[in-house]
C-alpha cells in the first residue's frame, strides 16, 4: 500500500498519534496551513520534483517547521539536520 505523506499523517491521527493530530489540524487550515505551504515549496524545489531553488529562508522555514511538529530538539539530535551550506548549490 502506498500513501502520500499527508495520508500517512491522517492515518496516524486516526490512531491518536499526538504529532500526527497536530499536523492534520494544521492541514485543516487549508490555505493557511504551514505544513502544506512547506511541502508545496519542497515539491516545487530541486529537493523533490521541481527546479525552483528553496533558498536559505525556505530551508530555515522547513527546518523549524519539521522541528516544531516532530518535536525535534535540533541541539540534541544524534543526526541533526545540518545548517544550509551555500556550497550545496
Amino acid at each position: 500500500m502506498k500513501l502520500s505523506l499527508e495520508r500517512i499523517f491522517r492515518a496516524l491521527a486516526s490512531l491518536n498519534h499526538p504529532r500526527a493530530i497536530q499536523i492534520v489540524a494544521d492541514l485543516a487550515l487549508e490555505k493557511k496551513s504551514r505544513w502544506r505551504h512547506a511541502t508545496e515549496n519542497r515539491n516545487a524545489s530541486i529537493l523533490a520534483h521541481g527546479v525552483k531553488p528553496i533558498g536559505k529562508e525556505g530551508f530555515e522555514e522547513m527546518l523549524q517547521l519539521a522541528a516544531g511538529f516532530m518535536g525535534f530538539d535540533l541541539e540534541r539530535e544524534s543526526n541533526p539536520i545540518p545548517p544550509l551550506d551555500a556550497r550545496w548549490f
